[in-house]
């Protein structure tokens, strides 16, 4: 519980978004990642497509982005499931959008993958 408190110590808002100040500190699974999210109180969640657009937007404003020396910022979930009959092969509800912070490129990938999560609810 302590961690879940630095996360959102200080807040950010940029227009009516509120995001935690800091990422979880460790990568998560899509799952993982929501769990987590509303595990820091009321309204608190994964941000959706057009929210992580607006924090990737504002990455140097925000700051505190997860990064890997030599490979650069990495990848943050959205709550924007895959809603297509397959994704890479397998059943499209296995897939989730997220962003690459390096180069702001976004994808679905497995909901299994580890990725990092900044989270959000409206201010």
């Amino acid at each position: 519980m302590e961690n879940l408190k630095i996360i959102r110590k200080k807040t950010i808002v940029i227009d009516n978004l509120e995001l935690a100040q800091f990422d979880f500190p460790i990568a998560m699974n899509f799952e993982e990642a929501a769990k987590a999210c509303s595990e820091l109180g009321e309204g608190w969640r994964v941000p959706n497509r057009d929210e992580l657009n607006i924090l990737f937007q504002n990455r140097d404003k925000i700051g505190g982005w997860a990064f890997t020396p030599g490979f650069g910022y990495r990848s943050y979930w959205s709550s924007m499931e895959y809603m297509g009959e397959e994704c890479y092969g397998r059943p499209g509800n296995e897939c989730a959008f997220n962003k690459y912070f390096r180069s702001g490129t976004g994808t679905f990938t497995y909901k299994k993958d580890k990725n990092q999560v900044r989270a959000v609810r409206y201010n």
